[in-house]
């Protein structure tokens, strides 16, 4: 990879700073170069695929995906039953090749959970609450003349609008070409929100005090941002940021969370008649 270049677009970096970069956050820089040990031998029936990230976050190019068999499943029910996420990102892990499970990004890790929903349950239906969005039936509710229960709408998913927005690596460059970015990623190591991050926070104790709680979720959600240590030490970074750092994270965040798939489902609300657009998310509830 060219010392002067910092994206597949081809966008550069002055030298100096690109080099307080790569020793500072080497984990953005795009692309990944890869590790000839990291290409997997393809397993039998396997599909090669590629996520929206187009493999930038990572030192391999390659990610087969195997065939569910009865073993995933009855984990899949597991996973459902418990909305244990673990239970599901260690399945999703047996599944594929290439790419740890706990290494994929946030994003494509999602990506991931509606390609194999698509690609085996395809005949299945799925439940999704769907809330009101019109303000005279939310002002209703608000002034008690409606039960805030009318809000809700079940929808029995057999349609649904699919979007897959790819990773922007130009925009990341972009970023990293402002005075903002450059002086972000030299004050800390920046990185990729990952599954590992997302599995240990799941096994973090946390307040049972609303304030509290608040406070680790926005500290953590920044915190995912960084790299390297704990969770933990990576909160802590991020209480000693100052306020233009973390100006920049919140426009760094946007650049590294904002791709993969969306799906979205139209329906009409049962109570007032207005159309709701509606975000579906995928978990360790909802895969099944």
């Amino acid at each position: 990879m060219d010392d002067n270049v910092v994206s597949s677009a081809v966008i550069t970096i002055p030298p100096d700073v690109l080099k307080r970069i790569k020793e500072n956050s080497p984990a953005i820089l795009v692309a990944q170069p890869e590790d000839p040990e990291t290409r997997p031998v393809v397993p039998e029936n396997a599909m090669s695929v590629t996520p929206p990230s187009s493999f930038i976050p990572y030192k391999t190019k390659y990610l087969y995906v195997k065939p569910i068999k009865g073993l995933h499943q009855a984990k899949f029910s597991a996973a459902s039953k418990t909305q244990s996420f673990k239970v599901l990102s260690d399945t999703i892990g047996s599944l594929i090749e290439g790419v740890p499970v706990e290494e994929l990004t946030i994003p494509d890790f999602n990506w991931l959970l509606y390609y194999l929903r698509q690609t085996n349950y395809v005949k299945r239906k799925f439940q999704h609450l769907a809330y009101c969005q019109d303000d005279k039936h939310l002002t209703d509710v608000i002034e008690n003349r409606k039960d805030k229960s009318t809000l809700e709408n079940l929808v029995i998913l057999e349609a649904s609008t699919l979007e897959e927005t790819p990773f922007d690596d130009r925009r990341l460059a972009e970023f990293l070409e402002t005075e903002e970015g450059a002086s972000l990623a030299q004050a800390v190591s920046l990185g990729h929100p990952r599954i590992k991050d997302v599995i240990a926070l799941q096994d973090t104790e946390q307040s049972t005090d609303p304030e509290q709680a608040e406070l680790f979720d926005w500290l953590s959600n920044r915190a995912m941002l960084l790299d390297g240590g704990s969770i933990a030490d990576r909160m802590k970074i991020v209480e000693d940021m100052i306020p233009a750092h973390i100006e920049a994270l919140e426009k760094y965040m946007m650049i590294v969370m904002e791709y993969g798939t969306k799906e979205l489902v139209t329906t009409k609300c049962k109570e007032c008649g207005s159309e709701i657009v509606s975000k579906v998310t995928i978990s360790a509830e909802t895969f099944l």
